[in-house]
């Protein structure tokens, strides 16, 4: 199989997100508002509303070839995995909280790994050494075919 599988997540997918998110700008906005006349508070409202955007829009995005699976945050951070590592794969349920502390680039108590953005369903990779790796997905049991057709 010589194609590539393409699946993405974005951080507004997160319904956490918005209720965070409004609350965190329209505090920044507040007091920026109530300090007015401190420039270096201006700047560093203005970056921390330009990041918040950015990871909302920054995509989290699994590639699938024929000889590696690529995580990418944006252009931020990546990692690959070789398929000739992976012993299996599944689609499974999870809970990000509990598991990871949440959603993101997470490592668990038991050294699993997550690369999520939502959710609380995951393309569950095995590792020849027993590790598991998280991937999130809007179709995880797509993501997780994919893999298992190439493994």
């Amino acid at each position: 199989m010589n194609e590539t599988y393409t699946a993405k997540q974005y951080g507004y997918e997160q319904p956490l997100l918005s209720v965070v998110v409004p609350l965190t700008v329209i505090s920044l906005v507040a007091i920026l508002l109530v300090t007015v006349g401190g420039e270096a508070f201006v700047w560093t409202t203005v970056l921390g509303i330009v990041i918040i955007l950015a990871l909302l829009i920054a995509p989290l995005t699994i590639e699938v070839d024929a000889d590696h699976i690529h995580v990418r945050l944006a252009w931020l951070w990546h990692r690959d995995i070789p398929l000739a590592n992976v012993n299996a794969v599944e689609a499974r349920e999870y809970r990000a909280l509990r598991q990871f502390g949440g959603w993101g680039w997470r490592v668990g108590r038991d050294g699993s790994r997550a690369y999520t953005m939502t959710g609380n369903a995951a393309a569950v990779v095995t590792l020849r050494d027993g590790r598991e790796i998280y991937l999130g997905a809007r179709n995880t049991n797509a993501l997780a075919e994919q893999i298992g057709e190439r493994v």
